[in-house]
């Protein structure tokens, strides 16, 4: 009985690993992808204004901003993937596991202020070509 427990136990904890392992490698990478692609074609945007004479400060500003945080997400996810453990039977600490629940959260901020920039960005961009239509009429 006592060995059918401990056979439970290791299978549960290594579905938590397998399970958690997932979530940090596509959820996140998932997320870190999708922003990189709308950095790039932000980016791509703002050069083209540049390239009419616009003054892209602002939206260039916003855009480096959410790089950084960006990159700082990406070194709490690779610090995450260094604390899991290597094989899904090892036992883990509570206080390693704290550590990782408090990367993940940290990690996810770190995502949602580098979305938040790249909107701000984004809004920049929008009130330059309004300037633009604006000139126009």
């Amino acid at each position: 009985r006592k060995e059918e427990w401990r056979t439970s136990s290791a299978e549960r904890r290594k579905d938590f690993w397998e399970k958690a392992k997932d979530m940090v490698s596509r959820r996140f990478e998932m997320a870190i992808t999708h922003l990189t692609n709308m950095q790039e074609r932000v980016e791509n945007v703002i050069e083209k204004l540049e390239d009419d004479g616009k003054d892209t400060e602002d939206a260039t500003e916003a855009l480096n901003l959410s790089k950084q945080k960006l990159a700082l997400a990406k070194a709490k996810l690779a610090e995450i993937k260094a604390l899991l453990p290597a094989t899904t039977g090892e036992a883990i600490t509570a206080e390693v596991f704290e550590k990782i629940k408090l990367l993940a959260r940290e990690a996810k901020d770190l995502l949602k202020e580098a979305k938040e920039h790249l909107r701000e960005s984004i809004k920049a961009i929008k009130a330059l070509r309004d300037e633009d239509s604006g000139d126009e009429e």
